[in-house]
């Protein structure tokens, strides 16, 4: 019996508006810096890879806040996309920071989300929801500007876990969160690595969310992707 649902967030529940790009170009034309949003979504992934690399899950090991790993790298994506010199770099930073602590910068996706929540919650009462998430801190504060915190009765970033997925041992806190076996909960995401095989490592069902242009790992069991969120009822013991 499925006692146990966990969520990946990011492309599973939510995405960020628009793109990372244009709301960087976005703010930094606050501060009267013209930045191409198609330019700043290439630096952005450089700089995210860079910055993980050298400080991972935050640099939650080696000391670092979440907001000084952010604002380290807003200003190394601007700096790389060859906005180097501008003096405002640290106050767009600073402002894009708590422009991503709420809802504003991102959305509910796709619209059927609150939908297959809903149903989830009327036809399974006592199972319980919760959140698996490669995050820092201000993912609760996000969901609850987006109005699906309720859903969830546990929220676990991976900043304040101290342990990212794919590691089973953040499966292993979910689980011990709840009260459950791995044979009794499924996991839910769209990353292979991370969503996938990270559940699938501790023993849990896992689901991968198919998203459109999405490779495909033969060692993938098509029986247990899902091109939609309602296909978890497909899976529900």
């Amino acid at each position: 019996m499925t006692k146990l649902l966990t969520f990946d967030i990011t492309n599973t529940i939510i995405r960020v508006m628009g793109s990372v790009g244009q709301q960087y170009a976005n703010v930094a034309g606050v501060y009267g810096l013209r930045a191409n949003a198609s330019i700043l979504d290439q630096s952005f992934k450089s700089a995210w890879k860079k910055q993980n690399a050298q400080y991972p899950n935050f640099g939650c090991q080696q000391g670092l806040s979440s907001y000084r790993w952010w604002t380290e790298l807003v200003i190394n994506c601007l700096t790389e996309a060859g906005y180097s010199g501008n003096d405002n770099l640290p106050t767009i930073a600073n402002h894009l920071y708590a422009h991503f602590s709420t809802g504003k910068g991102w959305e509910v996706f796709p619209t059927s989300v609150c939908t297959t929540l809903d149903e989830i919650k009327r036809k399974y009462p006592t199972m319980k929801l919760g959140v698996i998430s490669n995050f820092d801190e201000r993912l609760d504060n996000i969901l609850q500007s987006l109005a699906i915190r309720h859903y969830f009765d546990f929220v676990l970033p991976s900043g304040l876990a101290k342990v990212a997925k794919p590691d089973v041992k953040i499966f292993h806190l979910a689980l011990d969160i709840a009260g459950v076996r791995p044979s009794e909960a499924i996991h839910v995401g769209d990353n292979v690595t991370n969503d996938y095989f990270g559940a699938r490592g501790v023993g849990m069902t896992a689901l991968l969310l198919y998203h459109a242009g999405q490779i495909m790992p033969k060692e993938v069991d098509e029986s247990y992707v899902i091109h939609n969120l309602s296909g978890i009822f497909n899976h529900i013991k």
